[in-house]
């Protein structure tokens, strides 16, 4: 025993597939977060062209979104998209939801949630 140096074979598998299983979880959740930032840049980019302001109605504002999520390859349902007014605008809130397989019959959910404030 005194001579006995490195890891048993067991160990060794056991940290290969650990490593594995980490690389696999990275692969899975990074792609979604590259995916909430361009839902960052869709919707502050929602105004500039002055196409959607304050007084837009929500379902106008919702097949906007949705075909820039379209446009962009991001497949996210605007069905949560919500819409608060006021006298000073309007603030869109959107909590959303990414499902992704990871392994087996397991699935990864991140929840993401986005605002935009839009004024008059």
């Amino acid at each position: 025993m005194k001579h006995q140096k490195g890891l048993t074979m067991v160990s060794t598998l056991l940290l290969v597939l650990g490593a594995i299983v980490i690389l696999r979880a990275f692969m899975v959740i990074i792609p979604s977060y590259f995916d909430h930032a361009e839902v960052g840049v869709i919707l502050d980019s929602l105004d500039e062209n002055n196409r959607i302001n304050a007084k837009t109605s929500t379902k106008v504002m919702r097949e906007e979104v949705a075909r820039r999520l379209r446009d962009n390859n991001v497949a996210f349902s605007v069905d949560t998209l919500e819409v608060q007014r006021s006298s000073a605008g309007a603030v869109i809130n959107w909590n959303y939801e990414s499902r992704k397989h990871f392994l087996a019959n397991i699935d990864m959910v991140l929840t993401f949630q986005r605002q935009k404030e839009l004024s008059k």
